[in-house]
């Protein structure tokens, strides 16, 4: 399964992109998991848990960036981020309750897919532009 990562997704620089590419990856196999009936429901509580947890992790990487390098846009940014913790937290107890749900299969995974690929696109394209701009005059 593929969630859509491509070129366009690359920002330029190096820690950013192989953290987004990490994240994606991690989403193939939680969405994976999710088509194999077989599994678990606790394996895919685990690996939703994991996700959760990279998120964190990667959104903390971008706001260091930005507190390190004066981003004048951090903000809204750093407002985004929470929103999307907000919206993967409003999703555990429906998870732990019925991870199997198709529907709740597929809201999930339209989050995890689309709302990244446009925050990617947006959001961070253009701290990454800033960063390089800095670095560059540095």
């Amino acid at each position: 399964m593929s969630t859509g990562w491509d070129k366009t997704l690359e920002t330029g620089l190096r820690v950013m992109d192989i953290q987004h590419r990490e994240y994606f990856r991690r989403v193939d196999k939680l969405l994976t998991l999710y088509l194999d009936d077989a599994v678990a429901p606790e394996r895919m509580l685990e690996m939703f848990e994991f996700l959760n947890r990279y998120v964190v992790h990667h959104f903390g990487t971008e706001q260091k960036l930005m507190r390190e390098h004066a981003y004048p846009d951090a903000d809204p940014h750093v407002a985004q981020h929470a929103w999307m913790r907000e919206q993967m937290a409003s999703f555990e107890t429906p998870i732990r309750a019925d991870a199997k749900d198709s529907g709740l299969r597929m809201r999930f995974s339209g989050l995890l897919i689309d709302w990244f690929q446009n925050h990617i696109k947006s959001v961070d394209q253009r701290l990454a532009d800033f960063l390089r701009v800095k670095v560059a005059r540095s």
